[in-house]
């Protein structure tokens, strides 16, 4: 992560110093290769810049999502076990009308539970 957040700094830079110089004397062959002028170009880094920082935070929230979904892992698998009879979770255990039958069965269920006569 420090590579990341360091090429980071150094774009952001970069975006700084396209924005700050004077652009005849930064108009160089990085700049004419990049085919954008100046603020073209800054625009463009620091938009890229977000959508990088963006796309770690999409990256973190995914990892925590998958430790939570790891850790319940086993209360799920001991839920197919002890309700439905299943050694495995495997979604093409039931057919489509058996599914649809279980559904119905749960929603009856929970209506009981719940004292809930209208709700489906």
């Amino acid at each position: 992560m420090r590579e990341i957040n360091r090429m980071i700094h150094i774009l952001l830079n970069m975006a700084e110093y396209a924005d700050t110089e004077d652009a005849e004397k930064i108009n160089d062959f990085f700049m004419h290769s990049a085919g954008l002028g100046c603020l073209a170009f800054s625009r463009g880094i620091r938009q890229d810049v977000v959508k990088l920082v963006e796309f770690i935070n999409d990256y973190y929230s995914l990892k925590e999502r998958n430790k939570y979904l790891e850790s319940n892992l086993h209360d799920y698998e001991e839920f197919f076990q002890n309700v439905l009879g299943c050694d495995t979770i495997d979604y093409d255990f039931f057919t489509e009308d058996e599914k649809a039958k279980i559904s119905e069965l749960v929603k009856e269920i929970r209506k009981e539970a719940l004292g809930d006569e209208t709700s489906d």
